[in-house]
């Protein structure tokens, strides 16, 4: 796998555990101002499975979409 898929499936991952522990889709991804990171994040929002989230430098905040919560249940 490449680095941007690995990242792709870590945020997947921590929203769901998080959604599965709390009910809330969110999960605080500190990537430390990776390129790869922040492609991941975007190409996830691209595909529908995260919300627009709040980016700082080397953080973010990404939601699951109810698409992203059904991809989850079905993939992980």
């Amino acid at each position: 796998m490449n680095k941007i898929q690995d990242y792709k499936n870590e945020i997947l991952r921590n929203c769901y555990a998080n959604y599965q522990r709390t009910g809330i889709a969110k999960y605080e991804f500190i990537f430390e101002y990776k390129k790869e990171a922040r492609t991941a994040i975007e190409e996830l929002h691209d595909e529908g499975l995260i919300k627009s989230t709040d980016m700082a430098i080397g953080m973010a905040y990404p939601i699951l979409t109810e698409y992203g919560v059904e991809f989850c249940e079905e993939n992980f």
